[in-house]
């Protein structure tokens, strides 16, 4: 696949009109994947807003993308972390550096997204009229078009062991609701922040593997007085990289990392943990392989999600991260 290398001349057009616009650092955070990395950064550097600076990372990609992306944007801010530091870490280095940078604000982007023009213009414009909102995402399309599965923010459900779902245009359709909707959880995957907020309740936790990093912070933002929401006019596509769930009877649950991730959101909230342990997704399995007479894959499947379980107990939980004063 080629790539147009991004000209000098597209870089100063970030730097216009800084005293009006509060800047904006874009945190990139790559592993793998520098061709979606290219796109995402060429839809960034078309943004109309007008004082933005992007900071490319990378977590020790085995794929050559350090030197992929240094060629291409050879005038865009780099940093290589040494190890595969994972989403919390890798991006809190990131956070801890566009902060020192002078940066009011942190837009937190996975690289297999791209960005609308107006999006970042729009978020900025919902924080300059809500003083309350930490953070905020965009509208989140699944693909390159419009007219593909698309949600605003997730729905948790505590109750029910902290599963979470996605807000869908058709749960919207059901509600009068104004640009900024209040939700749960901002996706992970494109999330502005407040730095502000950052330095009241902490940067993103490490705990996790890959899941609940996003809900974590969205819940500890929500209990310190900070809002959380989506701004439906911003809009983002995602190109998803779900694998395939493997058919294989016994890949339970279908997404382990969710798995622990949600049991260990319980274990730190200190409730459901029982609820989060035991989700329907397993149950439901183990009494569909039984009934259907595999009673050592449905006794190996409960051990499994016990082994998991287990596991997270044991695991103690780290401090948050906090800014260095």
């Amino acid at each position: 696949m080629k790539f147009r290398k991004a000209k000098k001349e597209d870089i100063p057009k970030m730097k216009k009109n800084t005293e009006k616009s509060p800047l904006v650092y874009i945190i990139v955070l790559n592993w793998n994947s520098y061709e979606d990395a290219i796109d995402c950064v060429n839809s960034c550097l078309k943004l109309t807003y007008s004082n933005f600076r992007i900071l490319l990372m990378d977590n020790a990609s085995t794929d050559g993308s350090e030197s992929r992306l240094r060629e291409y944007f050879p005038d865009i801010e780099f940093i290589q972390t040494g190890a595969n530091l994972e989403y919390a870490k890798g991006n809190n280095l990131g956070i801890c550096y566009a902060l020192k940078k002078g940066a009011e604000f942190v837009w937190i982007l996975n690289p297999d997204v791209k960005v609308e023009e107006t999006s970042l213009s729009l978020l900025v414009d919902v924080f300059k009229k809500n003083p309350s909102l930490g953070i905020c995402g965009p509208r989140i399309i699944q693909g390159d078009t419009k007219n593909r599965f698309y949600f605003d923010g997730l729905s948790i459900y505590p109750n029910k062991g902290y599963q979470y779902k996605f807000n869908t245009i058709e749960y919207w359709f059901t509600k009068t609701s104004p640009n900024l909707l209040d939700v749960d959880s901002v996706s992970g995957c494109s999330m502005l922040i407040r730095k502000s907020l950052l330095s009241d309740i902490g940067l993103i936790r490490e705990d996790f593997l890959r899941y609940y990093n996003d809900v974590e912070l969205s819940f500890r933002a929500r209990e310190c007085g900070w809002q959380t929401a989506v701004c439906r006019k911003a809009i983002i596509m995602h190109r998803t990289n779900l694998r395939k769930i493997n058919p294989h009877r016994l890949s339970i649950p279908p997404y382990p990392y969710v798995y622990r991730d949600s049991i260990f959101f319980a274990k730190i909230r200190k409730k459901f943990v029982l609820k989060a342990m035991l989700p329907l997704v397993v149950l439901g399995k183990i009494k569909t392989l039984f009934k259907e007479g595999y009673f050592m894959d449905s006794f190996k499947v409960l051990l499994t999600s016990l082994k998991i379980a287990l596991c997270v107990l044991l695991t103690p939980i780290k401090p948050i991260p906090r800014l260095e004063t």
